[in-house]
C-alpha cells in the first residue's frame, strides 16, 4: 500500500515536471519568434530613415524618369553620403510607381523594369511601407512622394546578419 501511495506522487510530479518542461518550451519559442520580430522591425525602421534620407534632396523631376550621366553622378555621391553614415545599407533602390527603376547605386540596373517586381512595387506606391527578407537580404521598400508630386517607392537593402546581431545576445542562448 505504501508503496503504490509513493509510486502515485512520483507519476504526479513526473507529469507536473513535463507539463512545466513543455509550457516552458512554448514560451521560450514565442519569445524567440517576437524577439526575431522586433529586430526585423528595428531594421527596418533604420531602413525607412536611410530612405528618407537618400530621398530628401531629389526634386518631383527626378522622380519621373530614370537618372544618368553626371545628374547620376552626383546623386549617387550624395546618397551614398548620407546613407553611408546610417551604417549597414548595402543597397538604395528607387523605383517609378509602375516599376521602373529611376535610381540604384548599382548604375546598371537604372532604367530596368524588372517583371518580377512590378507587381510589388505598383502596390506599395498605391499602400504602405513593405519588408521582406530574400537571400540574405532584409529588403525595406517605402512611399516616396513629394508635395504635389508624383509617388515613387525607395528600397533600401540590409544584410540579415543585422537582425542575428540583435538576436543573438545571452539570453537568446539561453531559450
Amino acid at each position: 500500500m505504501f508503496g503504490s501511495i509513493v509510486g502515485r506522487r512520483r507519476r504526479s510530479l513526473w507529469a507536473i515536471l513535463s507539463l512545466l518542461f513543455a509550457l516552458g518550451f512554448a514560451w521560450s519559442a514565442i519569445m524567440a519568434h517576437s524577439e526575431r520580430d522586433a529586430a526585423l522591425d528595428s531594421v527596418a525602421e533604420r531602413a525607412r530613415e536611410g530612405s528618407h534620407l537618400a530621398t530628401a534632396g531629389l526634386t518631383g523631376k527626378q522622380l519621373t524618369k530614370p537618372i544618368t550621366g553626371s545628374s547620376y553622378d552626383r546623386l549617387a555621391a550624395k546618397v551614398w553620403k548620407s546613407v553611408s553614415s546610417q551604417g549597414d545599407i548595402s543597397g538604395v533602390t528607387i523605383w517609378s510607381s509602375r516599376g521602373r527603376i529611376l535610381f540604384s547605386l548599382n548604375e546598371s540596373r537604372v532604367g530596368n523594369a524588372p517583371a518580377d517586381m512590378r507587381s510589388l512595387i505598383t502596390g506599395i506606391a498605391n499602400g504602405s511601407a513593405s519588408t521582406r527578407v530574400l537571400d540574405g537580404t532584409v529588403q525595406t521598400f517605402t512611399l516616396v512622394s513629394k508635395a504635389d508630386g508624383p509617388v515613387a517607392v525607395g528600397q533600401v537593402d540590409q544584410p540579415c546578419a543585422l537582425v542575428a546581431a540583435q538576436t543573438g545576445g545571452l539570453w537568446s542562448m539561453v531559450r
